[in-house]
């Protein structure tokens, strides 16, 4: 496998690392070397193995050599078309669905994987992955192409059928604007269409850095190269300002300054790239804050160096500046964070954990996120509510033990409720301060509290008013 500095193919090395944690388990051939093998190819591929690929990754496994029994999982055609596929696709649109076609994004990413080129170069290298004889030629204003590819279900493990090559040759960008996935159409379509070209910035932050804008908030920055647009004072509050967007907005707007050229026309369905004329929506909203700063050309710096955000591990070998996309994609792939995260990203849906033991799965955040309004504001209601009830009962000096199993008959009373105890049974025993379960009055208005010893009966004894649910007799009402 390919090392340039010490980095590793992130996705290929991720494979083989984390897999590499089932062979320290296993020294003898049987079954459980069988059920590794059977699971990694299954995680790794999608689709079951014929019985002569797990006789020979069982074997690599017993042997120690489990990176290349993951390569040979890596070999199923369904690894490229399925696999890799719903890997990186969340990437290529701001709704991060995996329900996206083939392109030319997706088709890039999966292209390097497979030939085992520097990952580095996703961000800046003149790089792009079309499509081979047969095939339609690339365009760059549909995506054609690699909706056939999808359609035909072709086998992108194929050299000669995703074949690799150049975005300067395909695209019309000179050379020195590539910037890898970034100048992509798919990437622009997502995210260089309308807005202030922010959002490329924050979405290649968070699927290759995986950090989103809040997790690099600095408030103690200069404010200098914060745009026009962003207001000093929201609603006329410049604490907002001070306390929240300057957090973002001082390191994100030097960077973003890069993408100045870049910008997709919806009408014909291409990215734009203007060399020396910044885009208009760089200058939108001039009159929120006049003395902001004004993009003039794509010169970018990195704020980040300093301060909170030096933990991500910038490169001391670059200069922390320049011009255009290139170099600032250079500088989030050179950076610690891109090289550690990069590598272990998503993978722990398909991948074992150490010893053996595979994830159990799990609810992905994303998915609490979807809870609907309404469901979360009746939990706050009922949890505000259970509260109420203990409250109630602490200043009521009333304490309520958990009943008998045998105690399963309850007291309907007009005003309250109370659980009734059976009158031949004691509640915990001869030691629990003689308390016996006790029946209820014949007119059925009347109950023993739970906590009061016998013959000390005084009739019912109605704690303030509670909605009906939260009452202490309805909740030890048997199920």
């Amino acid at each position: 496998m390919k090392r340039v500095q010490g980095y590793k193919h992130p996705v290929a090395t991720a494979v083989a690392f984390s897999l590499a944690l089932l062979g320290a388990a296993s020294a003898l051939a049987g079954p459980v070397e069988r059920a590794q093998a059977k699971r990694m190819h299954d995680r790794l591929a999608g689709v079951p193995a014929s019985e002569a690929v797990l006789d020979q990754m069982e074997s690599l496994i017993v042997s120690g050599q489990v990176t290349q029994a993951a390569r040979i999982a890596m070999q199923a055609k369904t690894f490229y078309t399925t696999t890799l596929k719903n890997f990186v696709t969340p990437w290529t649109n701001e709704e991060q669905s995996v329900f996206a076609p083939l392109n030319d994004y997706t088709a890039t990413v999966i292209g390097m994987v497979r030939d085992d080129v520097d990952y580095r170069q996703v961000l800046s290298g003149d790089i792009l992955y079309v499509g081979g004889s047969g095939l339609p030629a690339y365009s760059p204003t549909n995506n054609n192409l690699y909706q056939q590819m999808e359609d035909q279900d072709v086998d992108l493990s194929n050299s000669s059928v995703l074949v690799a090559s150049t975005q300067s040759a395909h695209t019309g960008l000179p050379a020195p604007a590539t910037a890898g996935v970034i100048t992509t159409r798919a990437a622009a379509q997502a995210f260089f269409e309308a807005g202030t070209n922010r959002a490329m910035f924050r979405f290649t932050l968070m699927n290759h850095m995986c950090k989103d804008m809040e997790q690099v908030h600095d408030v103690n920055l200069p404010p200098d190269r914060i745009r026009q647009d962003v207001s000093r004072s929201p609603g006329g509050d410049s604490r907002l300002f001070l306390n929240g967007c300057i957090g973002c907005h001082n390191g994100m707007d030097p960077l973003t300054q890069a993408f100045a050229f870049y910008n997709y026309n919806e009408t014909s369905g291409a990215m734009e790239y203007t060399p020396g004329q910044v885009q208009p929506k760089y200058l939108i909203n001039q009159d929120n804050f006049k003395p902001g700063y004004v993009t003039k050309d794509e010169g970018w710096s990195n704020y980040w160096r300093s301060g909170a955000n030096t933990v991500l591990g910038w490169d001391s070998s670059l200069p922390g500046s320049g011009v255009g996309a290139k170099s600032m994609g250079t500088e989030l792939a050179h950076s610690d964070q891109f090289a550690r995260l990069r590598g272990g990203k998503g993978l722990q849906d398909r991948l074992p954990a150490s010893g053996g033991q595979f994830r159990r799965p799990q609810q992905s955040q994303r998915h609490h996120q979807r809870v609907p309004r309404w469901r979360l504001q009746d939990e706050r209601r009922v949890r505000r509510n259970r509260r109420l009830l203990q409250r109630q009962l602490r200043e009521t000096h009333r304490e309520i033990p958990a009943p008998h199993p045998g105690c399963l008959r309850a007291c309907r009373s007009r005003s309250v409720q109370r659980r009734c105890r059976h009158h031949s049974q004691p509640h915990h025993g001869a030691a629990d301060g003689g308390r016996l379960h006790r029946t209820c009055a014949d007119d059925g208005r009347r109950a023993v509290l739970p906590h009061q010893p016998v013959g000390q009966h005084q009739g019912e004894q109605p704690l303030r008013w509670l909605p009906q649910r939260h009452r202490p007799g309805a909740a030890l009402r048997p199920q």
